[in-house]
């Protein structure tokens, strides 16, 4: 699935929805991969997945981004970006495969506006996420970010917490964050 002009794929239903990219499977959009605005959003992939000017994937609402062992997520800023328009209740992502946002973040999960009720970043063994910052959360109630692959921060920062309670869980296989710091504030 190609657009040389908008979004790969592009959803704006209220309902649940669901896309899933199977293995040699390619969605490409000419801004971002997979969009979706207003309904839980659940997107698989072991293909591979690219938003050439904005996000691999955008999804501006609660959801799952689950990718798998020889899966891409490749943004030009962003490689997965939750931004929501107002608080989402939960978003999990799941990596086994490669998560990369090029000028921006690896994972973006909410902002000072609307941050997540409750968030989750598995990174696998053989998982990696690289981007400006690998990861970054904006929460005001729990975030956990749990670590077995590769966490890397090109611009200097691996894991950047804002707000809420987090914890960051490193397991033992091959653990990597790359990077200065991993940094966490609180912001009442």
């Amino acid at each position: 699935i190609t657009s040389a002009a908008g979004n790969g794929i592009y959803i704006a239903g209220f309902g649940a929805s669901s896309v899933t990219n199977q293995a040699g499977g390619t969605i490409t959009g000419a801004t971002n991969g997979v969009r979706a605005l207003y309904g839980a959003t659940t997107v698989t992939n072991a293909g591979a997945i690219t938003g050439t000017a904005a996000n691999g994937i955008y999804l501006q609402n609660s959801g799952s981004v689950t990718n798998q062992a020889g899966g891409s997520i490749t943004g030009g800023v962003d490689g997965v970006k939750f931004a929501p328009v107002v608080g989402i209740n939960a978003v999990t992502v799941t990596n086994a495969g490669t998560i990369t946002g090029t000028s921006g973040a690896g994972v973006l999960i909410g902002n000072s506006v609307s941050p997540v009720q409750n968030a989750s970043v598995t990174n696998l063994a053989g998982g990696k996420i690289t981007g400006t910052t690998g990861v970054y959360i904006y929460a005001d109630s729990p975030v956990t970010v749990t670590n077995a692959g590769t966490i890397t921060g090109t611009g200097g920062t691996a894991i950047q917490f804002m707000g809420g309670v987090n914890t960051l869980v490193l397991q033992r296989s091959e653990e990597r964050l790359v990077g200065k710091e991993c940094r966490s504030r609180w912001s009442p």
